[in-house]
């Protein structure tokens, strides 16, 4: 069996100034925040690694890290390869911006190359927030999806998705190949490994290809951003009863969640 995980690599967004968050440019100077994996990527990594590890010794599983960008920091690759990925790969692009169909494209021709069994992605990354690339490498592959995955294992061969968001909770089963996006999870991210682990995987490097060779797409045009002016209101609750009442009706539907956590007192 073949898994491919995507991920991307962001800056710390704690460590964001106010007013550089203000400013909402994807091409921002964020280098002092520094750059770390994607929260949600995160999870997909680990869910990759524990359907391995499912298997006695990881017996017949291989695991690719697969990112686009301009390079890949040498301490992310180790982090990857020391939790137990077998490749780590950097399609190495100089665009720049937000262009998550572009990306979806390059991802599906190395994927294509791959052949996995599963693709997982996580749900949204970056200042947009998108959530558009997996379903952009599904439509390319001509596979099936699925989103809001909060964990992942198979069964008899069928690969069982428990899905959730702050709306519902539900279970899929789909069959490979197809591509899973990993939304908010239980699993806090990816594993911690032991600096034995790390030194013993310090040799290995990162698969380096061009990711102009994986897309018919060469350049495409800059989204420009604008963060919307909202002012954030709340109503506060004496009785305790009138706080139940509230989530009664929010559990039931009468009015939309938006209309009652906007209104005023």
């Amino acid at each position: 069996m073949k898994i491919v995980v995507c991920f991307k690599i962001v800056p710390d967004f704690e460590r964001v100034l106010s007013k550089d968050f203000e400013d909402f440019s994807p091409n921002a100077d964020l280098s002092y925040a520094g750059r770390i994996i994607n929260c949600f990527d995160e999870t997909a990594l680990e869910l990759a690694l524990r359907i391995k590890d499912a298997r006695p010794d990881g017996d017949g599983v291989e695991c690719t890290a697969l990112t686009v960008g301009r390079d890949l920091p040498l301490s992310i690759a180790k982090t990857l390869f020391a939790a137990g990925f077998d490749g780590v790969e950097l399609l190495q692009s100089d665009d720049g911006g937000y262009a998550p169909l572009c990306v979806a494209e390059r991802i599906a021709g190395r994927v294509r190359e791959i052949s996995p069994d599963l693709i997982f992605t996580g749900k949204q990354a970056g200042f947009a927030d998108g959530g558009t690339t997996a379903f952009y490498i599904a439509e390319a592959l001509g596979l099936p999806a699925i989103g809001e995955a909060s964990d992942a294992s198979f069964c008899g061969g069928v690969l069982s998705v428990e899905l959730s968001n702050e709306l519902f909770a539900a279970k899929a089963a789909i069959e490979p190949p197809c591509v899973i996006s990993v939304g908010n999870s239980p699993i806090a991210g990816l594993r911690i490994s032991s600096l034995k682990r790390r030194l013993e995987v310090s040799g290995r490097d990162i698969r380096i290809l061009r990711g102009a060779e994986y897309s018919n797409i060469s350049r495409f045009s800059e989204i420009k951003f604008q963060r919307e002016k909202k002012e954030r209101q709340c109503k506060l609750y004496d009785d305790v009863s009138q706080f139940a009442s509230l989530l009664k009706k929010l559990y039931d539907g009468e009015k939309s969640r938006d209309n009652y956590m906007t209104e005023r007192p």
